[in-house]
Formats: structure tokens, sequence, C-alpha cells
């Protein structure tokens, strides 16, 4: 009898031989690692390991039987191709795998609450557990942060956009998760005679350490073990740092960032051409690259940072 693959490595090899980007990217939104194994202060129930190993092996079948086919007209109908910001794009990506996985029923997707005045929050999923019959509150989030001063406060690990930290993040997730208990919340389930019976978050996305700090980097508090990790460095500090990491890199798009295998038309650079294009155009805000090698018929990412201005944070 042959042995289990282990599940990591099974996630991995689909990813490589992988065929459709857009199934990459949905079969990354479910099996990747979680951000952080739990909340600070146990207000905020974050979904695991343990969910999205049970999620990838119930649904791989499903993945591997779409890669297969001549085209993902179905997804990409889904995803609109309007949905190039990264979080909506990995909302819908999500939405998707709900709606087609026998063992969830998707109640509401995408469901603003108002008041006669205002728009009072948004409940991002209601799923039913067919298994269990729970009612699910779900938020969604795919986030990437850099430690700006090499702590684990997460009030230090920031967006490109310093107004976005993994503190207001997580505050902000629970404000939505408590949708249900606003009246307007309250009232809008009532007339659609539903009851929520778990409140979770889905939180993906991927930490970056500053080039100096790799070798003693400091992940933030409650980091998953396996959280998806990075690089960034200033843009003065990238000719020096590309002297010693030479090679062929792509500069990438949000909608491209949940990619980690690139087509073959994506044309990666050398470090002097990006350089010079920063030169030419300015860095007005973090840019995301990738180092790549050729395998087969693809780009495959060996390393992944930000480059950002000089003077950022500030």
């Amino acid at each position: 009898m042959a042995k289990p693959q282990h599940p990591e490595k099974e996630f991995e090899d689909f990813l490589a031989h992988c065929e459709q980007p857009l199934i990459r990217e949905l079969a990354w939104a479910i099996g990747s690692p979680p951000l952080l194994k739990s909340a600070a202060n146990g207000d905020v129930e974050l979904l695991g390991t343990d969910f999205f190993s049970r999620e990838w092996e119930l649904g791989k079948s499903l993945l591997q039987a779409w890669d297969q086919t001549p085209s993902t007209a179905s997804l990409e109908e889904m995803m609109g191709f309007d949905s190039h910001r990264l979080g909506k794009r990995f909302e819908r990506l999500v939405g998707f795998w709900f709606l087609n996985q026998p063992h969830w029923e998707v109640i509401q997707e995408n469901w603003v609450i108002s008041d006669e005045s205002r728009t009072i929050g948004e409940f991002d999923l209601l799923v039913r557990n067919l298994d269990t019959k729970e009612v699910w509150h779900i938020e969604l989030a795919c986030k990437f942060y850099l430690n700006a001063h090499q702590t684990s406060r997460w009030g230090d690990w920031k967006g490109t956009n310093t107004q976005d930290d993994l503190q207001h993040k997580m505050d902000k997730i629970q404000r939505q998760l408590s949708l249900s208990q606003h009246p307007a919340g309250k009232l809008a389930l009532s007339l659609e005679n539903i009851q929520i019976d778990r409140k979770v978050a889905w939180l993906k996305g991927w930490f970056f350490h500053h080039i100096h700090e790799i070798t003693q980097h400091q992940p933030p508090r409650n980091a998953h073990p396996q959280y998806p990790a990075g690089w960034w460095c200033r843009q003065h500090e990238w000719t020096d740092w590309m002297a010693q990491n030479a090679g062929l890199w792509i500069i990438l798009q949000p909608h491209e960032w949940l990619h980690l295998i690139h087509e073959m038309s994506a044309a990666p650079l050398a470090p002097e051409g990006i350089a010079e294009i920063w030169r030419q155009e300015g860095l007005l805000r973090g840019q995301l690259v990738a180092h790549v090698i050729k395998k087969e018929n693809h780009w495959v990412e060996i390393s992944r940072g930000f480059v950002v201005p000089d003077t950022w944070p500030k």
C-alpha cells in the first residue's frame, strides 16, 4: 500500500502541476497556511490549519477536475475580471469555493446592512454547514504586512499604505463579526429567519521581514508557525542587495499577488532593469517583486518581497 502523501507536500505538488492560473489562485486561497494561529484577546475566532486541511482534502478532486477542463468559464464569470483589487478578488474566490462544495450552502454573500440613513456594515459570507446544520458568519481578509520596527506588536506590522496595519485589521474584523448584535443586523437576520451559530475569520496573506533581519526575524504575536513569509527593503537598498541576488525578477500587480507560479508572458527583468523603471517613473508606493526561475513552461518564484520608497513608513 502506498504511503499517504503529507498534506503540505500534496498542496505544493498541486500548485506545481496546475495548468490554469485561476485554479492555482483558488487553490492557494484554500490550501495555504493562515497568518495567525489565534487572536490576541480571544474575541475573534480564526479558522486554523485543521479547517483548511479538511477543506483541501474534501475539495482537491474538484480542483483537479476544474484544472483538466478546457475552460474555467464559470470561475472567470464569477470573478468578472473587474476584481483586480486584491481584497475583492480574494472574497470572490472564497465565495466561489463555498458555492461549489456539497457540504456547504451559501445563504448570503456580501450582504450590506443599512438602517434608514446609513450603511451599518456588511456580512462577507453567511453559510450553512450541511454536516452540522450550523450557520456560520465568515469574515474574509487577505493581507500583506511588513514589519516596520522589528517587533511582534501588531501595530508595527504595516501595509505599504501605513494607515493599514495588523492591529487595525483585527479590530475591524472584530467589529464586523459583531454585526449580528447591532439592531439593524438583528432585524435583517430576523426578517430572513437566519440564526447565526458561529462567527469566524478567514485570514490569509503574507508577512515580510526586512532584508537585514531575515536571519533573526521577529514574527508578529500569535503568528502561525508556517505563515507565508517574504522580505522587504527600501529603494536605496535595492541596488546593493541585488548585487548579491542577481537573476530574473517580475514586478507583480495586486491581482497577481496570490500567484506563486507565473506564465511565460510575464517577461521578467534583471535587477538593473527594474531599478531603471523606478528611476524613470519614480517609486511612489511599495511594489511587490518576485525572483523567478524557469521551470518547464512557467516562471516559478523562489523569493518575493516588497521594495518601498525610502521614506516608508512615514
